[in-house]
């Protein structure tokens, strides 16, 4: 799989930088910035249909903002690059590998990207339990650290981000 395409990525580097600051948060940022993802996007490609206008709206906010390429991770699967692009660090230290995972006790696949955990019933019948689930995304998301530093942030529909996490300043889809 190609390596996940974003629009406006220098801009994420350049929001997560200001967010490591240890200044004091500023009360209010007059600067925005929108990072688009698209998984499994081809770089060349739409670069080539921007410049041919199949892509007039992308070409648009290439032209005001920018279009970067992104480098895979290792492996280049999905749950891996996400996961990466939200805590900057590799599948060595957020856990994240593939879709899947073995379970060891069973040898049968389970989810790699969350841990669950059955609901509990009295007499096979009457629930005592709820299930949980929690992901086991290690690292820190940059829009964590940023709401922590007072930069305000709505993300929507990032993959890997479930469940969601508290974003302070912000709010996640």
């Amino acid at each position: 799989m190609k390596s996940i395409c974003a629009v406006v990525v220098a801009c994420a580097l350049a929001l997560a930088a200001v967010s490591c600051q240890g200044s004091a948060p500023k009360q209010s940022y007059t600067q925005k910035i929108i990072i688009l993802g698209f998984d499994g996007m081809d770089p060349e490609l739409t670069q080539k249909w921007m410049a041919e206008g199949q892509l007039p709206n992308l070409a648009k906010l290439a032209a005001q903002g920018g279009f970067y390429r992104l480098e895979t991770s290792h492996s280049p699967e999905s749950p891996t690059s996400w996961a990466s692009f939200a805590t900057g660090s590799n599948a060595g230290k957020h856990n994240i590998f593939d879709f899947l995972v073995r379970d060891p006790k069973t040898y049968m696949p389970d989810l790699g990207i969350a841990k669950k955990v059955p609901p509990e019933f009295l007499f096979n019948y009457i629930p005592i339990k709820r299930p949980e689930i929690t992901s086991i995304r290690g690292g820190t998301s940059f829009w964590v650290t940023a709401g922590q530093h007072g930069v305000r942030s709505s993300l929507l529909t990032v993959p890997i981000t479930f469940p969601p996490e508290e974003v302070a300043n912000g709010e996640l889809l």
